[in-house]
C-alpha cells in the first residue's frame, strides 16, 4: 500500500494526542483510516528534565519507520483543545523541535512534513461577550493570535517545514464591517462552532474544508 497521510498530534499541554494515517491498498483500491492515540507514557520522555514533559510521540515513530518508503505527506497541528485553555508556549518551545527532528528522521528527508498556523474563536468572545463593538478590543486580541501564530511559524521554519497558512484563511487580521460585524468575526463564526448554542472552539465541516485547503496550498508552494 501507499501512505497518503495526517498524523495529528495535540502537542501543547500534551495530555494526549491522535495519530491518523490514511492507507491506500493497491490490490483492492480502497481507503484504510487508522487512529492511534498517543498518551504521554515514561517511554516516550527524552533526558531528565525539570518543567514540562519532553515528549516524542513514539506511535507516529515507529508507524513512520515501518512505513517509510509508502509515507507521502506527514500533517501536524496542535490540538484546538491545548492551544486555547491553557498558557502552553513553554511547552511547545520545548516539545514541538523534538518532536518535527523525530518525526523528519522517522519520515526521511523526502517526506514532506506540514504544520499550520491557527485562526482564533476568541475574535468572537472578544466582540460579543467581553468587549461588544470594541474594534480596539479586538485589534488586541488579532495581535494575541499573530504573535502566537508567529512563534509557531518560527519553530517550524527552524525545522524546515512549511505551515499552512490558516489563520489567512480564516481572514483573522480583516477587521472590514460586513454590516455592523468584522469580517474575521463572520468567518470564524460561521466555520466554527463558537458563536453557536455549542460554544465550542473547534472547527465545522465548512471550516475543516478551510482548514484542509490551506494544507493543500502550502503543499502545492513547496
Amino acid at each position: 500500500y501507499s501512505v497518503l497521510g495526517a498524523l495529528c498530534a495535540a502537542l501543547g499541554a500534551l495530555a494526549a494526542a491522535v495519530l491518523t494515517a490514511a492507507l491506500f491498498t493497491l490490490d483492492s483500491g480502497s481507503w484504510e483510516t487508522r487512529n492511534h492515540e498517543l498518551a504521554p507514557t515514561p517511554s516516550e520522555a527524552i533526558g531528565d528534565l525539570t518543567g514540562p514533559q519532553v515528549l516524542v510521540p513514539a506511535e507516529a515513530v515507529n508507524f513512520l519507520h515501518a512505513h517509510q518508503r509508502s509515507v507521502a505527506l506527514v500533517t501536524i497541528d496542535i490540538g484546538p483543545n491545548d492551544l486555547f485553555r491553557c498558557s502552553c508556549t513553554d511547552t511547545i518551545r520545548l516539545n514541538l523541535p523534538r518532536i518535527l527532528a523525530a518525526l523528519r528522521d522517522a519520515a526521511g528527508p523526502g517526506v514532506p512534513i506540514l504544520g499550520m498556523n491557527f485562526y482564533d474563536p476568541r475574535l468572537a468572545q472578544s466582540w460579543f461577550v467581553t468587549y461588544p463593538g470594541d474594534l480596539g478590543a479586538l485589534a488586541v486580541e488579532i495581535a494575541k493570535a499573530v504573535g502566537f501564530n508567529n512563534f509557531i511559524e518560527g519553530i517550524y521554519a527552524a525545522a524546515g517545514d512549511p505551515v499552512a497558512d490558516v489563520e489567512a484563511a480564516f481572514f483573522t487580521t480583516d477587521k472590514t464591517l460586513v454590516g455592523t460585524t468584522p469580517r474575521d468575526v463572520v468567518i470564524v463564526c460561521a466555520w466554527t462552532w463558537i458563536c453557536g448554542p455549542e460554544q465550542n472552539i473547534h472547527a465545522n465541516a465548512t471550516g475543516y474544508g478551510v482548514i484542509a485547503a490551506a494544507f493543500l496550498e502550502a503543499l502545492k508552494k513547496n
